[in-house]
This record gives structure tokens, C-alpha cells and sequence, in this order.
């Protein structure tokens, strides 16, 4: 059953993603009119940090892997499963944040977190600063626990953090089992005839394309055949 529109929190309408600059700039405004209670567990904010130290990289590594430990089901209530790290602004501040390429943020992360994890860092400009977002893919069944790739100081490898209302923390034995129960549910049963149905066009697609082309080519041989018959008279063998 599909989840009605709603207004959590934010002054925003939450029922679907935030994908576009336009979009992201209304999200930073929100964020900026908002409450110090309003995190939950699809938004962060940080009104002040360097993102060429090394408090970023602890900041955005337990919310990145946080988020993508969400339950599916929990998380597609708000912006489409879709989670927001929020740098230059909190509630009634905007400082915004010293640019640096996304390249740089992305290869500071990506230790610790790997690579399965979809996530983009993007900036927007709002009232003369820029801000950095960073948007996260929505958990979906069948994904891996998400676990800390590399010690980061107090947690070391192998730590399972997950997102809840305003916080991150390590997951509790509750929380193990929800991640758990994802990943053995897998794709949902729609999903699979989709790819299924999908495969099953691809076959067929490549079955026509593979009688065509026999007989383009049975047709060509006979036509060489035939051309070259000629030659072949008062040959003996």
C-alpha cells in the first residue's frame, strides 16, 4: 500500500527523494527553519566542520554506514528510503563549508566504507555559501550487513553501526536480526518475475537474432555456391 504524503518533522514534503539542485536548496532551507529535535532517521546536519580534516571522515563514515544499515521498510517512509548528511547548516545557521573536490571527500571514505555503498557527495550554493549534501541510496532487501571496512578510532573492523532516530550507534542484538532478516529476504517477488520476464525477452531477442543470422548466412553460401559452380565443370576428381 503506498504511504500518503506527509510532513515529518521538517517543513517539507518528505514523500518523495531529493534529487535535483532545486531541490536539495529547499531541503538546506528546511534544515536551516527547523528544529534542534528534528533529526531523524533519514537526516543529519553539521553547522561547522573542516572538510579537509579529519573530523569529516569520522562524521561521514558513521553516518554513511548508519543509513545503509536501515531497515527497507523503516527507511522508504521518508524521501524514498533516501538518507541526507547536511555540512554548512543547522538549524538557524548557515555557514556553509570550504569547497574541495568531491573526488577527495569520496577517497577518504571509501576505506573505510567499500564501494557497495551508493553514495554522493554534492554541493549547493544557498545565499552566497556553499553547502555539502551528501545523499545516500535507500537500503533495499537482500543487501549486505554493512560493516566498517577499516578501524576508526573507538570502533574497530568489522563494527555494524546503524541510523536511529538522531543517532548513530553500534547495532544491538535486535538490530542484528533485522539486518540479518534483510539479507535473507532478497528481492522482492516483483522484482524477481521483472528480471526474470526481462531475461526471458533477452533470450528470445537472442534466439531471433541468431536464426536471422543463420539464415543470412545460409542464403549466402548458396548464392557462392551457385556463383562458383561454373568454375567447377569438366573438373575430374
Amino acid at each position: 500500500m503506498a504511504l500518503p504524503s506527509v510532513v515529518v518533522g521538517l517543513m517539507i514534503d518528505t514523500s518523495r527523494a531529493f534529487r535535483f539542485p532545486s531541490e536539495l536548496i529547499k531541503l538546506v532551507r528546511a534544515v536551516y527553519e527547523a528544529s534542534d529535535v528534528d533529526e531523524t532517521r533519514w537526516i543529519e546536519w553539521k553547522s561547522r566542520l573542516d572538510l579537509t580534516g579529519n573530523n569529516v571522515v569520522h562524521h561521514l563514515v558513521r553516518q554513511i554506514l548508519g543509513c545503509a544499515n536501515r531497515e527497507p521498510a523503516v527507511a522508504e517512509r521518508w524521501a524514498g528510503g533516501y538518507a541526507y548528511i547536511l555540512i554548512g547548516v543547522s538549524p538557524g545557521q548557515l555557514y556553509g563549508v570550504q569547497a574541495v573536490d568531491p573526488e577527495q571527500v569520496v577517497s577518504k571514505i571509501r576505506p573505510y566504507v567499500g564501494s557497495e555503498i551508493v553514495w554522493t557527495p554534492e554541493y549547493v550554493s544557498v545565499d552566497g555559501v556553499d553547502v555539502l549534501v551528501v545523499i545516500i541510496d535507500p537500503p533495499q532487501n537482500g543487501d549486505m550487513i554493512r560493516t566498517l571496512r577499516k578501524a576508526l578510532q573507538p570502533y574497530e573492523a568489522g563494527t555494524v553501526l546503524t541510523r536511529r532516530p538522531g543517532q548513530v550507534e553500534r547495532a544491538d542484538p535486535d538490530e542484528m536480526i533485522m539486518l540479518q532478516k534483510r539479507l535473507m529476504a532478497g528481492p522482492t517477488q516483483v522484482g524477481v518475475s521483472v528480471i526474470l520476464r526481462r531475461r526471458w525477452n533477452e533470450r528470445q531477442t537472442a534466439l531471433q537474432l541468431s536464426r536471422n543470422t543463420r539464415l543470412r548466412l545460409g542464403k549466402r553460401v548458396w548464392r557462392f555456391w551457385a556463383r562458383s559452380l561454373p568454375r567447377f565443370k569438366g573438373l575430374t576428381l
